[in-house]
Order: structure tokens, then sequence, then C-alpha cells
């Protein structure tokens, strides 16, 4: 866990964190929700870190903490032995899991029945519970009814699957937003002077504005290489012979990294898709559309949308997504 740069936005969020903090009602279990990559981890993180006894450096920002305390290394280097993370298994070749599995989640309710052996809280955070499976759900339905004492348990939650009734009812729900443009700059400026990155202003500017107020997902993009490869989308849908290397490239980039790097880079792609098929049926005056064109790309939107679903569902290759997205558009291209 990286504490070091202040913590942006979400200010609504911040206060009634701080104040369960003070006020002695602490719930055990919270859903925090919203949009991917807007900073529900980043809080809860930070959330976490207080429980477990660290101080805040000012009482108005009260979730930049103190890192000159002795408890700050062990619960930034995530060992500290009341706090545990659960998330979808990776294998060796970098690949997710489909689901957190059952067993993780019984691995991680047994450690909830433990006492903390710091005196202060038990702390445990799933990222995130779109990736549950009925069963896992289920799993942890006993934890959830029965809390044990001095224990927080806070699920992610990004709205790709529902959660269970029962399993949100027994949850104190904390609702994300977008960030602003501006704030969103903000987080890309700090990333860049915290790794000493010379990114130019106007890449900043542009990856706020595709993203629109994710961060999380600017940051994976923050390579000029990432944000290059969606203009080579963009051209090579709008080109009447798209470009073999700014194919080549694009693909390449989309296999490249961690799982979940590609499937970041794959929202970030969508996003940007989105964007520009709203531009483009939006046109007016001499530019505007005939409603033919205009229903070829909604049906090409369409299938990009069911084409990255399938790929999210069923692992598919990042190459061979990439490419039906590219096919899906070109055959339902505005100048077909």
């Amino acid at each position: 866990m990286d504490f070091r740069l202040p913590f942006v936005g979400h200010e609504r969020q911040q206060v009634e964190l701080a104040q369960t903090l003070t006020s002695g009602r602490l719930a055990a279990s919270w859903v925090f929700t919203g949009p991917r990559g807007v900073g529900k981890m980043t809080l809860a993180q930070r959330f976490a870190a207080r429980l477990l006894g660290l101080r805040p450096l000012a009482a108005d920002k009260p979730f930049d903490l103190n890192l000159q305390q002795t408890i700050a290394g062990p619960i930034t280097s995530g060992s500290h032995p009341d706090y545990r993370e659960t998330a979808r298994q990776v294998d060796e070749k970098g690949k997710s899991a489909r689901n957190i599995s059952v067993e993780q989640i019984r691995d991680f309710t047994h450690f909830f029945s433990l006492t903390a052996s710091e005196g202060c809280y038990r702390v445990g955070l799933i990222d995130s519970a779109d990736d549950f499976n009925p069963a896992a759900a289920n799993a942890l339905l006993k934890t959830l009814e029965e809390p044990p004492p001095r224990s927080c348990l806070i699920l992610i939650h990004h709205g790709d699957a529902p959660l269970l009734p029962t399993l949100l009812s027994r949850c104190r729900r904390l609702r994300f937003d977008r960030l602003s443009t501006s704030e969103t700059e903000t987080v890309l400026r700090q990333q860049a002077r915290d790794e000493n990155s010379d990114v130019p202003a106007e890449l900043i500017t542009r990856l706020a504005k595709i993203t629109r107020g994710q961060p999380g997902l600017a940051v994976v993009l923050s390579d000029p290489k990432m944000a290059n490869a969606i203009d080579d989308l963009i051209s090579s849908l709008e080109a009447r012979t798209p470009d073999p290397e700014r194919l080549l490239r694009l693909i390449s980039l989309a296999q490249a990294g961690s799982s979940e790097d590609r499937e970041a880079f794959q929202r970030a792609i969508n996003l940007r898709l989105t964007e520009w098929a709203r531009t483009t049926l939006l046109q007016t005056g001499s530019t505007q559309l005939p409603r033919e064109a205009a229903n070829r790309l909604l049906k090409g939107w369409r299938e990009v949308q069911h084409t990255l679903d399938q790929s999210q569902a069923m692992n598919l290759a990042p190459d061979s997504t990439m490419l039906a997205i590219i096919k899906a558009l070109r055959d339902h291209r505005v100048g077909a």
C-alpha cells in the first residue's frame, strides 16, 4: 500500500469515513461502490490503515497519513498481522482466475474469526465483489451476519455484476462517483512527479478527458505508447485502408503487462470508442450523419460492447479481442 501522495477528491466520502472513526459507531461491513479506477480501493486501504492505528498528518486531511510512525512499515508492506486483502488469483503466466473462489473466501473468513493481535481492529478488503461466484458470496454471509468484535470488512464493488441482496443488506454502502477532470489531472501530475516521469502536460490533459474521471485507468495509460495506441485504433477505423504497422502496434500493446493491465487497457479503449461514437453521432449541420450511417455505427458499437463482455467472461485472448473490435466497427463504419 502506497500512502506517500495526498489523497485527491471524494470529499463527502472522506468526511463520512472520518466521522465514523471518531464516533465509536463503526459499521462492521462496508460496500464501496462506483465506477472502476476512481479511487475506491485507495481510500479503502487508507481507511484500513487508520483502523490499524496509523494517524493522519492533519485533522482536515484525515486520509493523508503520517508515515513516520513505527507501525507504518508493516501496514504499507501489507504484512500487518491484522490486515488481509483478497482478490482473484493470478497464475504464473499472469492470467487471472475468472472468479474469487469459495476456498479463498473460507480462508478469508477464518482470518476474521481470529482476535486482533495488535489490540486495534482486524480489517479485510475484498477486491472485488464483482468477482464472486454464488458459492463464494454465500460463504461470506455468515461472517456478515455475525461479525466478530472489532472487525471491519470492506467489499469493493465496480458494478460489473450485481451483489446478492442478502449480502448487500448486511453492509453499509458508500457510493463513489467519477472525479472531475481537474482532480484527475491532479492525480496524474502527482503520480508523474513521484515517479520522476516526464509526462507532457498535454498528455495528462488528454488522458484525463479520455478516461472521464477514472484516474486508475489514466495511470495505466500514462505511457505515451498506450495513449498513442488509442489514436492508432481511431485512425484504423476511419481510414479507408488501415495501416498494418498501427494495427500490429495496437495488438502488441493489447497483450502487454499483467492481466489487470490488459483489462484496464480494454476499458480505456471502450471509453474512448464510446466518446468517438457519441461525437460522430452528434455531428450537426453539413456534417450531420444520415440515418442509415448512424444506425450502422450504433450496431457496430453494440457489437464492440458484446465483444468486450465476452472477453471478460471467457478470458478471450487480447489480440483476438482487439481484432474483433476493429472488424466490428470497420464493418459498420460511417463511410462504408
